[in-house]
């Protein structure tokens, strides 16, 4: 867990994405791979069941400078620190 979902509740993808990662999951626990390999890619497909860590700063900036008018090299704050995040 990153610190960014620490401090929000982050939500969850549709629920056809989610069925399709919980699909993915249910295929992964029936091949033969590495069970470290397959503890590895089963909890990165949990993770991805929630939205990304961009959409995590967006939503923390908005909570945190929602009363403010201030903006960063012109940029509103949750345009601005997402730009910080890469793709």
């Amino acid at each position: 867990m990153t610190a960014i979902e620490c401090l929000i509740h982050p939500e969850k993808h549709a629920q056809d994405i989610q069925a399709v990662i919980s699909r993915t999951q249910d295929e992964l626990r029936h091949i033969r791979i590495e069970p470290e390999i397959e503890l590895s890619l089963l909890g990165v497909l949990d993770y991805v069941k929630i939205h990304s860590i961009r959409r995590g700063v967006k939503l923390l900036t908005e909570m945190l400078f929602k009363e403010s008018s201030e903006t960063f090299n012109g940029y509103m704050p949750s345009d601005f620190f997402s730009k910080a995040i890469r793709p």
